[in-house]
């Protein structure tokens, strides 16, 4: 599928400019299966020929800045979207014993950890 992200190998500093209280530390390859399943839905909404379109201006860097909003507001819906359903995974360790919450996340919520 052809993503409006990851230009050059940079899809980590693209998610950031995009949304930035994301943490940095976060991966574009670790959210990047959201982005996919998401691009359908924009592409349902915008339909096919108007999302080829803004790939194809994604793709060739235009300098436009019509062409820079279009761009950024598709990216803006997919990465929300996208980093919705990452955030509500990723909130939880998928180990041997089943699902469980971050330790990290009990403590903010609980104030003390207790």
């Amino acid at each position: 599928m052809k993503l409006l992200f990851n230009r050059n190998g940079e899809g980590s500093a693209e998610m950031k400019q995009l949304l930035g209280w994301l943490n940095t530390t976060l991966r574009y390859k670790n959210i990047e299966s959201d982005i996919d399943l998401e691009t359908p839905r924009l592409i349902e909404f915008i339909s096919q020929p108007v999302y080829d379109h803004i790939y194809n201006l994604y793709k060739t860097n235009s300098n436009e800045e019509v062409d820079k909003d279009l761009i950024k507001y598709a990216q803006l819906y997919i990465s929300c979207m996208a980093y919705l359903s990452y955030a509500s995974n990723n909130d939880l360790s998928h180990g041997s014993t089943g699902r469980k919450q971050y330790k990290a996340i009990m403590k903010v919520l609980l104030g003390n950890g207790k």
